[in-house]
Formats: structure tokens, C-alpha cells, sequence
């Protein structure tokens, strides 16, 4: 068992410490267990659950094949989030050029956090960009969708 610390988990899932703090009071994220007096933090393998679970809600809105439900089984998975100045950061692509893509079902999709807060399965972006390099077919069908939003 590996213990995350706020720092941590914020890094992971691309949340706010307010929006984590939101989170918890409203019993949508896993709690924070007491470490001593003044320090907190959280199991690795509950907060790896939590994003399989966000990721397989997104699946399971979208049609696709789920990573599976968090069980003993993803204790294994490590998964961490991409926030949209990351992923734009990561590929170079504009905002509206991610969301375009990600409509025409040329990027992968983004999972609901929160209320207010998306991001993006870091594997699967990182995924993408390698399928940039390896297959020229979906490069120029992305490159066709920026130029036609720029265009």
C-alpha cells in the first residue's frame, strides 16, 4: 500500500485542493486517512479507483469498452489526468483544435471530474501521439481537421 499526499493527488487527478476539499465533504472522492496530527493522505489504490471510475462513466456514456470496475485487480493500474493546458502543452495543439478533434472522434475524449473540471487520461493522449508517428492515414485526417478549423 503507498500512501499519496495531497501534492500527489493533486498531480494525479488535475484537481484543485478546493475542488478535492469540495470532493470529500460532498463524499465524491475518496478521504483522507490521518497520517499524524497535522498530515493527511490518501491510498494510492483508492484514488486509482476513483479515476478507473470516472474513465469507465465516460466509456459507458460513450459506447466504448470500459478499462473495467475498479476492484482488487486495478490496485495495479496506475492512471493519472492531463488537464486541457497540459494536453495543449503535451501535442501543441490549440483548444478548439482538441475539442474538434475530439468531436470528430480523432482524440480521445475527456472524462468528467467534476462538476466543473475535465481532463484526459494521460495513456491515451500519450497513445495518440504515438499513433501520429506510426500511421500517416490518421495524421493527415488530423491535419485536414486543423486546417479546416483555421481555414
Amino acid at each position: 500500500m503507498r500512501i499519496l499526499r495531497l501534492k500527489a493527488v493533486i498531480q494525479k487527478t488535475g484537481l484543485a485542493r478546493s475542488t478535492i476539499t469540495r470532493l470529500i465533504a460532498d463524499q465524491a472522492f475518496p478521504p483522507p486517512l490521518q497520517l499524524s496530527r497535522k498530515s493527511v493522505g490518501w491510498v494510492e489504490s483508492d484514488v486509482n479507483d476513483w479515476l478507473l471510475e470516472k474513465v469507465s462513466d465516460r466509456d459507458n456514456l460513450d459506447g466504448k469498452a470500459s478499462l473495467g470496475e475498479p476492484d482488487s485487480s486495478s490496485h495495479n493500474q496506475d492512471i493519472t489526468i492531463l488537464r486541457l493546458n497540459q494536453v495543449i502543452r503535451i501535442t501543441s495543439l490549440a483548444r478548439s483544435t482538441i475539442y474538434q478533434l475530439m468531436s470528430a472522434g480523432l482524440f480521445p475524449k475527456a472524462v468528467l471530474l467534476s462538476e466543473r473540471a475535465v481532463g484526459w487520461v494521460e495513456s491515451e493522449v500519450s497513445l495518440w501521439l504515438h499513433s501520429l508517428g506510426n500511421d500517416c492515414l490518421h495524421h493527415s485526417r488530423v491535419l485536414e481537421h486543423s486546417m479546416i478549423e483555421e481555414g
